[in-house]
């Protein structure tokens, strides 16, 4: 090997080695030292979420736990169920109220409740431009016919009877088991 392509491989190897270390070495502009720390601040706010979601979790775990005869939907547009899953409904009637029977129920028959707050809205000059959120509590015998519909808060009286006498008349198929309670937040907004 020539002495040339010796100095020119010694170089090369310098030039490496003096490139790494000014690589390891150089300080990180103030742009990528803010950058770093609005992501860094960004991680620790999306992990304190992850931990208030998941308190909120366990404490709905907990307290489905202690109510496993209780189906709780969510937000009724979206029917999420949180708690414990109930049995498939048996074609002949027998075993649990499955919470898909729930949501089905539910979804054919939330345009009445749309309905008793439009005629409230009408009347109840109180209710126009407020957020109106109601709970919806009823129990389901094994008949699939509702029963102790509870409603509250009641800011209508009139709307509240109105609801309530269209979940009595909703129909769940019948099946085996013991009444299942069910709980759905309701909320209303004014159609546009």
């Amino acid at each position: 090997m020539s002495t040339t392509v010796k100095i020119v491989i010694v170089v090369l190897v310098l030039a490496l080695v003096g490139a790494l270390i000014f690589g390891l070495t150089r300080r990180p502009d103030e742009t990528e030292l803010n950058q770093a720390r609005s992501e860094a601040r960004d991680c620790r706010s999306e992990a304190d979420e992850l931990k208030e979601k998941n308190k909120q979790l366990r404490a709905a775990l907990n307290q489905a736990l202690q109510r496993p005869e209780t189906i709780r939907l969510d937000d009724p547009e979206l029917l999420r169920l949180v708690g414990r899953p109930q049995k498939q409904v048996a074609a002949g009637g027998g075993g649990d109220l499955s919470a898909a029977a729930v949501v089905k129920v539910v979804r054919q028959n939330r345009g009445a409740f749309q309905q008793c707050y439009e005629r409230a809205l009408k009347r109840n000059a109180d209710l126009r431009g407020a957020q109106v959120r109601l709970n919806l509590g009823f129990s389901v015998g094994n008949n699939g016919v509702p029963r102790d519909v509870r409603i509250a808060p009641s800011v209508d009286e009139n709307m509240t009877s109105c609801m309530a006498a269209a979940v009595r008349g909703w129909r769940f198929p019948p099946y085996g088991g013991e009444p299942v309670r069910v709980e759905i937040p309701v909320p209303l907004v004014p159609k546009e």
